[in-house]
């Protein structure tokens, strides 16, 4: 009898602030899926889509940047957040999606995906090699690094800017 290897599937997480998906610093080999809040016109043109689970609600967003929560009381929210709908199962790999923005009211309207006020539409499943993008230069102030550490815990192999996280 051999030994056996579980191979999990590695996604990526990083910051972009580059207009072109060549340019991120560190990534997989896969798609470029964003999960900030407010992605700009460009970003919603230039990546695949966007993870809308792990994109924080504009509410809990702004309570954040105007210090009326600390980032370790942002952190526990955006958890309770993400737990809320489905628990750490739906984050695992072959159940993570992503979406994509709505742009034509009154086409599709029945497959979109309401999330914090604006419409969606579903993509796919999010793969082996992908990279979620955030534009926070500092990971240890940004949403991404609770997020890896999600992740980890629903079964993904994980690099934050370069660095495997362990669940």
């Amino acid at each position: 009898m051999g030994v056996r290897y579980e191979v999990k599937p590695t996604i990526w997480l990083t910051y972009s602030m580059s207009k072109t998906a060549e340019a991120i610093p560190i990534s997989g080999d896969g798609r470029a899926l964003g999960i900030m809040r407010k992605p700009r016109e460009w970003e919603l043109n230039a990546w695949r889509g966007h993870v809308t689970a792990l994109m924080p609600t504009a509410a809990l967003l702004g309570r954040a940047k105007s210090g009326e929560m600390s980032f370790a009381e942002y952190e526990l929210a955006l958890g309770e957040l993400w737990l809320s709908e489905g628990g750490v199962e739906a984050f695992a790999p072959n159940r993570l999606t992503f979406e994509a923005p709505h742009r034509y009211p009154g086409y599709g309207d029945n497959k979109a995906v309401r999330w914090d006020g604006s419409l969606w539409l579903p993509q796919g499943l999010v793969r082996d090699g992908d990279t979620l993008l955030c534009c926070c230069k500092d990971a240890s102030r940004c949403h991404r690094t609770p997020a890896a550490h999600l992740l980890a815990a629903a079964g993904w192999r994980v690099m934050l800017d370069g660095e495997e996280v362990t669940p």
